[in-house]
């Protein structure tokens, strides 16, 4: 893709879009994101945005991503309370012994090939991508440990199964048998 004289500023662009929603407690997508930066001039994918969502971390920006609808890219600063833009609920049940309450993971996900774009979807942004068998894949994605987590495996189903790390994926299990055990004792 040739890049135009502007594209140089797609950072800077960015940067100036998540000050500006985060001062009205406001998330970004990643369609308005894109939207934003073409009516600058400049063309961008998602997975560059990725990159340059990385970089600003790296520079030291809190930036945050909700998933829950409508979700998106936020900025946290010292002044905004987070709970404003109204972040994903930490779970208690997801803790063990070396796990923080909250705490994003690296997970692993085994799923067809056709489910790929639900789970880049959810999780915004595929890490690893490893081919299993016959139209299978592995998925290498990060998330927090909290219900929404949970919710969106069990939303899945069979289509979508963690296979690591091990302790997150028997919590899930231990997750789903006391959901179940409770509708039993109704």
């Amino acid at each position: 893709m040739a890049k135009s004289c502007n594209q140089k500023l797609k950072i800077l662009y960015l940067m100036e879009l998540l000050k500006e929603k985060s001062q009205r407690n406001e998330m970004s997508s990643m369609q308005e994101i894109i939207d934003f930066l073409a009516q600058k001039g400049i063309q961008a994918e998602r997975k560059s945005i990725y990159d340059d969502m990385d970089a600003l971390r790296v520079y030291g920006m809190d930036i945050r991503y909700n998933r829950k609808r409508p979700g998106g890219y936020y900025l946290v600063t010292d002044g905004a309370e987070e709970s404003q833009i109204n972040p994903p609920k930490k779970a208690e049940n997801f803790q063990t012994q070396h796990e923080k309450d909250g705490e994003t993971k690296r997970l692993k996900l085994l799923c067809e090939k056709k489910f790929q774009p639900q789970v880049e979807n959810f999780f915004g942004r595929i890490l690893n991508e490893k081919e299993k068998e016959e139209e299978q894949v592995i998925l290498t994605v990060e998330h927090t440990l909290d219900l929404e987590l949970y919710g969106w495996l069990a939303a899945m189903g069979k289509q979508v199964k963690l296979v690591k790390p091990k302790k997150v994926s028997a919590a899930f299990r231990d997750h789903l048998k006391s959901v179940l055990k409770e509708y039993k004792e109704s």
